[in-house]
């Protein structure tokens, strides 16, 4: 769409086999569920990581 901008990210595995690092990026959800996200207090990004993560592993097409 025009006026939008893409961003790239490289996911980079650790030298010491830790987690990839984490890199910021921009994603735009619906208000009433960023809300939701927020709702659950701290953490919300790692929840939202991590059901990201878990969503991966059972559709391995998406990478």
């Amino acid at each position: 769409m025009l006026g939008e901008r893409l961003y790239f990210v490289a996911f980079v595995d650790r030298p010491d086999g830790r987690r990839p690092l984490k890199v910021p990026a921009i994603i735009r959800f619906d208000a009433d569920v960023l809300a939701a996200l927020k709702a659950g207090g701290p953490g919300w990004q790692t929840r939202v990581n991590d059901a990201l993560r878990e969503w991966l592993k059972s559709h391995p097409e998406g990478r």
